[in-house]
């Protein structure tokens, strides 16, 4: 086996009915599933889950540094964008900013909804995580990010 960089900083599973795997790179989106790839190309191109990525504000759209993916709310999609000190909560399928903000900020104002969302999806890897861990502090969790903002 040969490890590669592929430059990719972030990795995300869309909660859809078929295993798929996006990967994100700056302005850059690939997405794979059991078939192969399926998306190689900018993370807003109407060609890529129907645009709906189209609406993420700059610089989490361009320059994203590591992104969460959350259990599906009311139905809907929602992850969480980093870049710098700044997160960006994001409504996929309503293709809204739900917020945009330092991550101390976000941590502090959305921390006791978005706790029990995080432990719903990702178990007792989670436990403990809170306002004085960093929003981003949560990327540890999925997939061994192990960066804290």
């Amino acid at each position: 086996m040969r490890i590669k960089n592929t430059g990719f900083n972030s990795a995300v599973v869309p909660p859809t009915a078929l295993w798929r795997a996006m990967f994100l790179r700056g302005g850059q989106a690939a997405q794979t599933s059991a078939a192969g790839l399926e998306h190689n190309g900018p993370i807003g191109a109407a060609t890529f889950h129907d645009g709906k990525l189209n609406n993420v504000p700059e610089p989490h759209k361009s320059a994203c540094e590591g992104a969460l993916m959350l259990p599906p709310s009311d139905g809907a999609w929602q992850m969480l964008l980093s870049k710098g000190d700044r997160v960006c909560h994001y409504d996929w399928d309503r293709r809204t900013i739900i917020s945009e903000e330092p991550a101390a900020d976000f941590m502090q104002a959305a921390g006791q909804q978005l706790n029990p969302l995080v432990l719903r999806a990702y178990g007792r890897a989670a436990d403990g995580l809170g306002p004085e861990r960093g929003a981003m502090g949560l990327l540890s969790v999925q997939g061994g990010m192990g960066r804290h903002l």
